[in-house]
């Protein structure tokens, strides 16, 4: 896996290839899902317009035949808020795709860099840092890396410090980014 990285980190037009991809994938999903947002809240509105006169008719006390409509309209109001709630979920994450091929690009020569200078320990927390999920394959070539979305690193890495951190002179490091 730190191979892979490794290889990202100096194939840059790779990198730029697979990251312009994922834009580009996320930026045709998100306006799906944006209209399928307007048609669930135009929907959810109109489950609350319908309940509103059952509702007063409730108050003067006309429950037989009310409470049975009402009853279906409270299990499609939970529904539409269900899937309201999965597609803000969903087009957030969509919107956390869009990212710039040349920070990636930066973040993993520099990832390169700093991986080099630090103690075992340290470089697996700089691995769990970094990465959110790999799926594994019989096949190498199939593997599959997910990383978390860090911001931009500003400074490269310098010469190692002896300390608490036990790692280099960057001055944003991977740990302190992650809050």
């Amino acid at each position: 896996m730190i191979e892979r990285l490794r290889f990202l980190s100096e194939r840059q037009d790779l990198v730029e290839k697979i990251t312009a991809l994922a834009v580009k994938m996320a930026k045709k999903r998100i306006p799906e899902l944006r209209a399928e947002r307007n048609r669930i809240v135009a929907r959810l509105q109109q489950v609350d317009r319908e309940a509103a006169p059952l509702m007063k008719a409730i108050g003067k006390k006309k429950f037989a035949i009310l409470q049975e409509k009402l009853l279906v309209l409270d299990g499609q109001r939970e529904t539409l808020k269900t899937k309201l709630a999965e597609i803000d979920e969903e087009m957030a994450k969509e919107k956390q795709k869009v990212i710039d091929p040349a920070v990636v690009c930066q973040n993993l020569q520099y990832f390169g860099a700093v991986l080099d200078v630090l103690p075992f320990e340290k470089q697996r927390d700089l691995v769990h840092l970094l990465i959110k999920k790999i799926v594994y394959h019989k096949d190498p070539s199939k593997i599959s890396i997910s990383f978390y979305n860090l911001p931009e690193i500003k400074t490269p890495p310098g010469n190692p410090k002896k300390g608490r951190s036990g790692g280099s002179s960057v001055s944003s490091r991977f740990d302190e980014r992650m809050y």
